[in-house]
């Protein structure tokens, strides 16, 4: 990955509802065996917008249960068997504006 990417939110004079809470989801392709994730800030002048998220790890993105709750950082879990990393960002620090640089995954053998 790489620092100057990231995920935004509909924002400036894009389409689509860009109310809270908003999902971004993962599919890591294959199933992996997943213990902690950690999501990094945007490496700008809006590092600060995202307040809280909440962590839904597991082999279907619709009914993946809650594993954590973070503002930034890491969460870490019992390692369970997942396909799909689904992050849901329910509150802002900046309206209703919501962003994220980096999501890593921690696998396990």
């Amino acid at each position: 990955g790489t620092s100057s990417s990231l995920w935004h939110n509909i924002w400036n004079n894009g389409t689509g509802n860009g109310n809270l809470p908003q999902a971004l989801v993962i599919d890591m392709g294959d199933e992996e065996r997943v213990s902690q994730l950690e999501l990094d800030r945007r490496n700008d002048n809006n590092t600060a917008d995202v307040h809280t998220v909440e962590i839904y790890v597991g082999m279907d993105a619709d009914t993946a249960p809650l594993v954590g709750t973070i503002v930034f950082g890491d969460v870490s879990f019992e390692p369970m068997q997942a396909r799909y990393l689904k992050l849901v960002f329910t509150k802002s620090n900046r309206g209703k504006s919501v962003s994220a640089a980096e999501v890593r995954a921690y696998l396990l053998e």
